[in-house]
């Protein structure tokens, strides 16, 4: 899955999109999945999405833990010109913990949740 949040003068806009390769799970195949999402955002959504932006911003700090299960989250803040790019490996498992994560999951869980694409087959991990 893949959220950006795109900010204008006129409106705001969360664009989303969900790709999956095809593959065989406990409940049966999957399949291929590719899906975009455009959701035009109130002007309360949109201030929501960035205070959870900004603290993710502000509080989010590298982490080299990494593991073979679970997902791994990327956040790319841009900055002027230039982007950052911090990698996360199964943020939502402790958020509480010692890695400060809570800011990160706050913010995916809530792009998830108003981006439409559990309707397409979206799973959020």
């Amino acid at each position: 899955m893949v959220f950006r949040f795109c900010v204008g003068k006129d409106a705001s806009f969360l664009v989303s999109e969900l790709y999956q390769t095809a593959y065989v799970s406990e409940y049966g195949i999957r399949p291929a999945l590719n899906y975009h999402s455009k959701v035009r955002l109130t002007s309360e959504i949109k201030s929501k999405i960035d205070d959870l932006y900004k603290n993710a911003l502000l509080n989010s700090r590298p982490d080299n833990i990494r593991g073979l299960d679970g997902s791994t989250w990327c956040f790319r803040p841009k900055s002027g010109n230039s982007y950052t790019e911090l990698c996360y490996w199964s943020p939502i498992e402790h958020p509480e913990s010692k890695r400060g994560l809570k800011d990160i999951s706050n913010l995916g869980i809530y792009l998830f949740d108003i981006s439409g694409l559990q309707e397409y087959g979206g799973v959020f991990q």
